[in-house]
């Protein structure tokens, strides 16, 4: 994750902002009382979707299981309707 200063910030807000949606990183702002993260807003919905499933009991346990079963196990592309 990079990190500048509210000084480098304020003087390259722009290309600082186009850098986070451009690079998909993560900017770290470092101020005097703090710290704040700056995401692109895709990044934040995504880590929103994937609170939100952590949070449903047994979901986390599901998943994990998933992916340690066998790929012949699996339903094919064709056999799932979305």
């Amino acid at each position: 994750m990079l990190h500048i200063t509210t000084e480098e910030l304020s003087q390259n807000l722009a290309a600082s902002l186009q850098q986070v949606l451009r690079t998909g990183e993560p900017l770290q702002v470092d101020t005097q009382t703090g710290s704040v993260i700056l995401l692109a807003e895709q990044q934040y919905h995504d880590l929103l979707a994937t609170l939100e499933v952590n949070a449903q009991e047994g979901m986390r346990q599901k998943i994990l299981e998933g992916r340690a079963a066998p790929l012949c196990d699996c339903l094919s592309e064709e056999q799932v309707s979305w």
